[in-house]
């Protein structure tokens, strides 16, 4: 399998990544929320964070999405800018002054260690990136006649309203027809939908993509498939029956050329092992 990338001087962007940035908030070190005075301020999103690092690498990356137009959605702004990543398709919004209409999404997070798992909250209700509508970013415009190699993009952004699944499938569409390769990241959140829905909007999106990524949980509970010989925690995984599993979801979705999986070993709140294939 081969991916037919655009040339660069046939692109202004190398990659573009398209989701709601979020800002998280953490206590120092391995502090627990509810008895925290001090939270560290970071920034990041499933998609944006693809953007983001490649950019420190070097290469030409952008960020869309809707975003309100207050100090907070400024520091992301800023954030994106400090390592040249553009962000001038960004849809801003005004705020209203209390974030009943459009809000930057908030998480705290506390970051585990030894036997205490790490815990995230999420504050992302009326998240402005959840109310991005197919038309309001011109699609067709950035990918033909600015020129995009890469788009990424994943079930988080598809999760976060009806809105935004509509425009994934508008956007997916519009990079496919001009020739953009296209990655998509399950990335299930049972926080933000349920497995029915996720495999109900996901199915439809499958067209559209080059490049799948995700992990046995995501394949399972977005796609619908099982890795066989495996428990309901999804423990003890036999690589050979992931492999079969990959190779039924490539036979199913032929126009995928490149699958991405991860396998992920729990050891304590901080310590894990990873695998990538």
């Amino acid at each position: 399998m081969s991916l037919s990338i655009k040339p660069q001087n046939e692109a202004q962007l190398d990659l573009l990544s398209v989701g709601e940035c979020m800002i998280r908030l953490s206590p120092p070190g391995h502090g627990r929320i509810e008895f925290a005075n001090t939270l560290e301020v970071w920034v990041g999103g499933g998609e944006f964070n693809v953007a983001y690092a490649l950019a420190r690498l070097g290469m030409r990356t952008g960020w869309a999405s809707r975003m309100v137009d207050n100090p907070l959605g400024q520091l992301i702004i800023n954030h994106a800018r400090a390592v040249g990543m553009d962000t001038s398709e960004v849809a801003m919004v005004p705020y209203d002054g209390v974030g009943i209409n459009d809000r930057v999404g908030l998480n705290f997070t506390e970051v585990g260690t030894g036997v205490r798992a790490s815990v995230t909250m999420y504050d992302r209700g009326h998240a402005a990136a959840a109310h991005l509508k197919p038309g309001e970013i011109d699609w067709k415009r950035i990918f033909s006649e600015r020129g995009v190699r890469w788009l990424h993009t994943g079930g988080i952004f598809t999760a976060l309203s009806d809105d935004a699944a509509a425009t994934c499938k508008e956007m997916l569409q519009a990079a496919h027809e001009a020739g953009t390769i296209v990655s998509y990241d399950l990335n299930f959140r049972s926080k933000l939908w349920t497995s029915e829905r996720a495999q109900e909007v996901t199915k439809g999106l499958m067209q559209y993509v080059d490049c799948l990524i995700g992990n046995e949980e995501d394949f399972q509970k977005v796609l619908g498939f099982e890795v066989e010989g495996t428990d309901d925690n999804l423990s003890d995984l036999p690589v050979e029956n992931y492999k079969r599993m990959v190779e039924r979801v490539v036979e199913a979705y032929p126009n995928v050329q490149v699958v991405g999986t991860t396998l992920r070993e729990v050891k304590s709140g901080l310590v894990n092992n990873w695998a990538a294939t």
